[in-house]
């Protein structure tokens, strides 16, 4: 069942710096893509997490961060993937690490 965020990360943290190369110069609002841009994968990935609390806990709060980067204008750790891989680092380590817990 984790597959599918684990997916979703990897792909958010690749794609983020081809993404931003490719639409730096034709975004006419920044603000409103990199906010839709952190909210997704994390929304599509809460369904998939709800039964795993322990892992849920630090993706909202890797959430909450990328919320706090954009409230910094900080845009160059979402450009660069830097979020989206840590989340999913995290969530490998947590998967992996939960039955010894």
């Amino acid at each position: 069942m984790l597959v599918v965020p684990m997916a979703l990360f990897l792909f958010y943290g690749i794609f983020s710096p081809i993404y931003y190369y490719l639409l730096k110069d034709k975004m006419s609002n920044q603000l409103a893509f990199v906010v839709t841009w952190v909210t997704a994968p994390f929304l599509a990935s809460y369904p998939y997490l709800i039964s795993n609390l322990s892992i849920l806990l630090p993706i909202i709060i890797i959430n909450i961060i990328g919320y706090l980067l954009i409230i910094r204008k900080e845009y160059k750790y979402i450009h660069n993937g830097l979020l989206f891989l840590t989340a999913f680092v995290i969530t490998i380590l947590f998967f992996k690490l939960l039955p010894y817990i």
